[in-house]
């Protein structure tokens, strides 16, 4: 299925939460680069989450998804593979995380690190959250 066939799948609504070439679904992300597909398998389960994100206290950043391992930040200026920063997810939680991916003028994949253990409370928390949120709309 190409890239477009999977784009008409998907209700317009829904077409926002398109960050250039990746489509995510529940359990599994569909990647087409280059008319070549591929099926990720990942660890933990992506969720959707569309935040103002704050790196380094003054850098802005938009949040596309969330998991409990990390996030993907849309910046038109993302930083370079193996660079740490301090990323604020709310106003209660800013964790450090490490630069595991960039796209240039698209975004990057971060990692969190050396989280605490009421970082990892706070974080599940807010997964939670947003998987309660999801399944109540999805029941709709």
């Amino acid at each position: 299925m190409t890239k477009a066939e999977l784009t008409q799948l998907l209700p317009e609504a829904n077409r926002k939460q398109i960050c250039y070439n990746t489509i995510y679904f529940e359990k599994e992300s569909i990647i087409t680069m280059d008319n070549e597909e591929k099926i990720e398998r990942r660890k933990y389960q992506r969720y959707p989450l569309k935040e103002e994100i704050l790196i380094d206290g003054i850098a802005k950043a938009y949040s596309l998804n969330i998991c409990e391992a990390g996030m993907f930040l849309c910046t038109l200026h993302p930083l370079e593979m193996g660079s740490v920063i301090n990323i604020a997810i709310t106003s209660q939680l800013t964790v450090k995380a490490e630069v595991k991916n960039y796209q240039m003028g698209i975004g990057m994949g971060v990692e969190f690190i050396d989280l605490s253990h009421d970082q990892g409370i706070m974080l599940k928390k807010l997964i939670e959250d947003i998987e309660l949120k999801t399944s109540k709309y999805s029941k709709l």
